[in-house]
């Protein structure tokens, strides 16, 4: 494990709690907004999510990936009966 992530929760346990702080990796990030990559990298470039380097690693932390899902606009879609 990590030194990242020696403190943390293993977030590949189905159900696992996760504690504010605990750096996502892009891919984990992608998988959980349903995005791609290029995406990914147009919201970060923009400041829309902020994002934490490691060496050439990149994260997002929990806290931010939460803030930034909770700001999204909701829109309600009608389904046909």
């Amino acid at each position: 494990m990590s030194h990242l992530n020696e403190h943390m929760t293993d977030t590949r346990t189905p159900g696992a709690s996760r504690v504010p702080d605990h750096p996502n990796t892009v891919e984990e990030t992608l998988a959980r907004l349903g995005i791609g990559r290029t995406s990914f990298y147009d919201l970060a470039n923009r400041g829309a999510i902020e994002v934490v380097k490691l060496g050439n690693r990149t994260f997002v932390r929990e806290s931010e990936l939460r803030r930034f899902m909770a700001e999204l606009p909701t829109r309600h879609v009608n389904r046909a009966a």
